[in-house]
């Protein structure tokens, strides 16, 4: 058994202990700072609470009305522990040194990794979990993924408060501790680390959806991997607030069909198991519960019934019900870029099966209606694409035009006469003038001013002086311009090199434009290539399963509405999830664009 090692105190303490940078802790200096930290952080971080919704857990780490402006504190990672794990085993020499063998692996992704998260505790208080874990790479013999994993935990309860008021406790295994932090902290033996992680997590569910992690003294690699799949930035642990909005849309729905006390009670199972099943809205799980929803209305529609008439319309509507949500949580997982138009074909079919199940057509049966959405939302897509492809290449041009308007203003020019010895001319002129005028007066021509000069020497000398001067401004005039002239006769052949890169640089702008036109139109037709054949593909599998023998859908029979869930004991937990008063999908409305691809989706659901 290895002994880990425990530290406690509050958030600067710790800090201390773990010889981590000081500043850590610092103040920082104003509200807005502060505010303008904790927006840039708060998508970037996950969440995990089965009580509080993501928007509902970022307004609480928002809220500072309990702290002084001038105590307000917030590093990167403070809310979900990060701070303390990530700098902990990021900044080891081990951790640099394990880099090379990783990259020449192939598990450069997977040597070193974290989970971590924003919680909300059974005392309702703001919490932070950080698990990370370092690959023992010491045995390349061992294959990667049986290799034991070292790991180090951080929990900060009332991440929100100042500094001093937070509860720190960092475990860590000692291989992946610093050497000048070991000395410090308190010794916890590994068999013991479940229980202690379980009270100073202090949440059922929590603790239950951690559990598996923890193998001993290492990480579960497969648990962590499968756990890493379920946390993303700016959602919910299993996307469970949207995937809540998708249940109560598809409870809503069987609630309007023929049923009796049998479904009553499978939907009441289902909300017990959507609050307190710490795994239920997990992807594989989820559908699961779908289908098996799916598969009880059609039964309770045969119990009904024995009319295959009757029956067969109710049917429809059942499978276009779940195929839309379907729809939805397929493209609810696509979060690369690449997939963006794969995403939004998707919802925008899901938009119009959804209507349909409203008002499914008379004359169609399932599979007929899945093929004409499905071209429906592939035409209208790849119309976006083209008009997004114009936009590409109207930008292009644009840019390309600028910078040839730009090229144009930089254009260097050859001075004339005039521009090249203006200062020259001008002083020369001037001066020859000046030395015209005071040769006249000397002369007797301007007679007056002449017999006054002739009156004093001193008047003479200065007139005399004036004279020579002007005059050697004059010759030095024609220095000047004579000296620039030689000047320029030598400068030509440096304009005409200025000019020739000029002209070239034009040249290639101009020539840039198509190459540029022609990598858009490469590029476009890559994007088509990658959505056209990847969608209809996801559509198609995402249906396949719900199909039935039926070929047409007759008339659909008056259906009365089920007695409400809330005839049933629910508890609140249930109520708040069959609510008809929560909010429909947002990703449905964000991709309604029925105007400009003439798709009628605009259907309130």
């Amino acid at each position: 058994m290895v002994a880990f090692k425990k530290y406690t105190g509050n958030y600067s303490q710790v800090l201390s202990q773990l010889h981590l940078p000081k500043g850590f802790d610092a103040p920082n200096g104003s509200k807005t700072a502060y505010d303008e930290a904790v927006e840039k952080d708060l998508p970037r971080i996950c969440y995990a609470s089965y009580q509080h919704s993501v928007r509902e857990m970022q307004d609480r780490l928002r809220d500072t009305s309990h702290q002084a402006d001038e105590s307000l504190s917030y590093t990167q990672g403070n809310f979900y522990g990060g701070v303390f794990t990530e700098s902990s085993i990021k900044t080891l020499p081990k951790f640099f040194d394990l880099i090379p063998q990783a990259a020449s692996e192939g598990t450069l992704r997977t040597f070193q990794n974290s989970i971590g998260f924003a919680f909300v505790d059974d005392a309702g208080r703001n919490c932070g979990i950080s698990i990370t874990y370092l690959r023992d790479d010491s045995n390349p013999d061992i294959p990667a993924d049986a290799r034991n994993c070292p790991f180090a935990v951080a929990i900060i309860r009332n991440t929100t408060a100042e500094p001093s008021q937070r509860e720190v406790t960092y475990l860590s295994h000692p291989d992946v501790l610093a050497e000048e932090a070991a000395a410090a902290g308190e010794d916890l033996d590994s068999a013991a680390l479940p229980a202690e992680l379980a009270r100073l997590i202090n949440s059922e569910k929590i603790s239950r959806l951690l559990q598996p992690l923890f193998a001993g003294e290492s990480i579960s690699l497969q648990a962590f991997s499968e756990l890493d799949e379920r946390i993303k930035a700016n959602h919910n642990i299993d996307d469970r607030d949207y995937r809540t909005t998708l249940l109560q849309k598809y409870v809503t729905f069987a609630q309007t069909m023929p049923h009796d006390d049998d479904l009553d009670e499978h939907l009441a199972a289902v909300a017990e198991a959507a609050q307190n099943d710490v795994n239920f809205f997990k992807l594989d799980d989820f559908e699961h519960s779908l289908k098996t929803l799916f598969t009880k209305i059609n039964e309770q529609i045969d119990a009904h019934s024995d009319d295959e008439e009757t029956q067969k319309p109710l049917k429809l509507q059942n499978q276009l019900a779940l195929y839309a949500i379907e729809l939805e949580l397929k493209a609810s997982i696509l979060f690369d870029e690449k997939q963006r138009n794969i995403k939004e074909a998707l919802l925008k079919q899901a938009a119009a099966i959804q209507q349909l199940s409203e008002h499914p057509p008379k004359d169609k049966n399932f599979p007929t209606l899945v093929t004409e959405t499905l071209q429906q939302a592939l035409t209208a897509q790849k119309a976006k694409m083209r008009q997004e492809h114009q936009q590409d290449k109207g930008r292009i041009i644009t840019e390309n035009g600028q910078e040839l308007i730009k090229l144009d203003k930089e254009k260097p020019s050859q001075p004339n006469f005039w521009q090249r010895n203006r200062t020259a001319l001008v002083i020369g002129t001037l001066a020859l003038l000046l030395a015209v005028s005071l040769a006249l007066v000397l002369t007797g021509v301007l007679a007056p001013v002449g017999i006054a000069l002739a009156a004093g020497s001193l008047a003479s000398a200065i007139a005399i002086g004036l004279t020579a001067t002007s005059g050697a401004f004059t010759i030095a005039a024609g220095a000047k311009i004579a000296y620039d002239e030689t000047q320029f006769a030598n400068g030509t052949s440096q304009y005409h090199k200025q000019l020739k890169l000029h002209e070239d640089k034009v040249q290639q702008c101009r020539d840039s434009l198509n190459p540029r036109l022609e990598r858009a139109d490469d590029a476009y037709r890559q994007k088509l290539q990658g959505f056209e054949v990847p969608f209809q593909t996801l559509s198609q599998e995402l249906a396949t399963p719900l199909y039935s023998l039926a070929d047409q859908a007759p008339p659909v029979a008056s259906m009365r509405r089920a007695r409400s869930l809330s005839d049933v004991s629910l508890g609140t937990s249930r109520e708040a999830l069959f609510s008809p008063s929560l909010p429909r999908s947002r990703s449905l409305s964000d991709v309604r664009d029925d105007e400009e691809h003439g798709l009628d989706v605009g259907h309130a659901l």
